[in-house]
């Protein structure tokens, strides 16, 4: 009886061990070294049965001057009627105007998402932000660890390629190392008003 119950207690171990690790995609160090796993890859079950593309990214850190912007704009996307947390994401692109880098920061699907001219992620709070344009020492540093990141193959319409002022959509200046927020555009919801200009739909 009793060696009955440890050969149960024995293949129960095992069995949450397999579906722990085969539930987790690894991240791996840029010299293909497993690091950790990332939860986000979960959601990857969302794929099954549809065309995707399978990309390995690098992983960086975000300076800490953004930290307190990123804290109120993941909170106040969480309370958005159309966040959902296997879904939503954000852009992080950063262009040069003839005075100063501009980070603008929108609203995305991270399955939907064209991944072509992304350069790398970071995860913040549980959000990925997918990381496009120029690239500043001064906001975002690389790491050497990178992660396969799975989106759908699909043909996109130009309309879908850019900020959508039906999200949320946050932009700053960056000059001589000073962040500045320009626009802050949060979506609409009972939690933290209405901005006129914006109408919201779900993924």
């Amino acid at each position: 009886m009793i060696r009955k119950m440890r050969t149960t207690i024995k293949l129960t171990c095992f069995f949450f061990v397999v579906v722990f690790i085969s539930c987790n995609n690894p991240i791996y160090t840029n010299k293909g070294d497993k690091k950790q796993t990332d939860s986000l890859t979960n959601c990857d079950t969302i794929l099954k049965g549809k065309k995707y593309i399978t990309k390995q990214v690098p992983i960086y850190k975000v300076d800490t001057s953004l930290f307190p912007y990123l804290d109120t704009i993941v909170n106040l996307e969480k309370r958005c009627p159309y966040y959902k947390q296997c879904l939503s994401g954000f852009s992080f692109i950063i262009s040069k105007t003839s005075d100063y880098y501009e980070l603008n920061i929108s609203t995305l699907n991270i399955y939907t998402c064209d991944y072509s001219a992304c350069y790398g992620i970071f995860i913040y709070n549980g959000v990925r932000f997918i990381c496009d344009g120029f690239k500043i020492d001064g906001l975002l540093y690389k790491t050497d660890e990178s992660q396969y990141i799975r989106y759908l193959n699909i043909n996109r319409k130009p309309t879908d390629i850019g900020p959508d002022d039906r999200y949320s959509s946050w932009s700053f200046e960056y000059k001589n190392e000073k962040l500045k927020l320009t626009v802050k555009h949060p979506c609409f919801s009972p939690f933290h008003g209405h901005d006129t200009t914006f109408t919201h739909r779900s993924f």
